[in-house]
């Protein structure tokens, strides 16, 4: 068994590789790759540091740097869309936020502990993508499933640093509201 999820941690690095060296996708950059325990991603497309744009992709339960093929795939995909949609001259980008190692199953998603232990990170990374930024920018984060959980326990917790909060498929938010923080620029 160990040896089978080590290959499969194996296929989601190849696939992550293999994203950052495509030559006919849009630029892909490698912000956190970590391959302990389930993994953790955190991989931008486009250029969050200059974008007009940028999307917080925060997915939920199953996913780990197994599955990381289906990330690398969904942040294209939200890339494709934001960039439909933008005003001529706009920039978008996009970072697929595996930053918390997600529950595997329905038995470890019935419980916030995977929300409670991802909240911290999940706050210092907004607030990096706000500190690097060279201008004004629009961030939006879209919490699916269990990352819904997380998204609403940080929100609830921190505030968060963003102007638009996505919930998509939530089992719940973990919060009665949030609270925009003001230390923004």
């Amino acid at each position: 068994l160990e040896l089978r999820h080590g290959q499969s941690k194996l296929a989601g690095a190849l696939a992550v590789s293999a994203r950052l060296h495509h030559p006919h996708r849009p630029r892909a950059r490698l912000l956190t790759f970590d391959p302990d325990g389930q993994g953790r991603l955190v991989l931008a497309i486009g250029d969050p540091a200059t974008a007009d744009h940028v999307l917080v992709y925060v997915p939920g339960m199953t996913h780990s740097l197994s599955l990381a093929r289906y990330g690398v795939w969904r942040a294209d995909a939200l890339y494709e869309a934001m960039r439909a949609q933008a005003r001529p001259g706009e920039t978008v980008a996009v970072v697929y936020w595996l930053g918390y190692h997600p529950p595997a199953g329905l038995r470890g998603a019935s419980f916030r502990t995977a929300a409670r232990s991802g909240t911290r990170a999940l706050d210092a990374e907004l607030h990096r993508l706000r500190a690097v930024h060279s201008g004004p920018m629009h961030l939006t984060v879209v919490g699916h499933s269990y990352g819904s959980l997380l998204s609403g326990v940080t929100a609830a917790e921190f505030g968060l640093p963003i102007d638009d909060l996505v919930l998509i498929g939530s089992p719940g938010v973990g919060a009665n509201g949030a609270r925009r923080r003001r230390d923004r620029p």
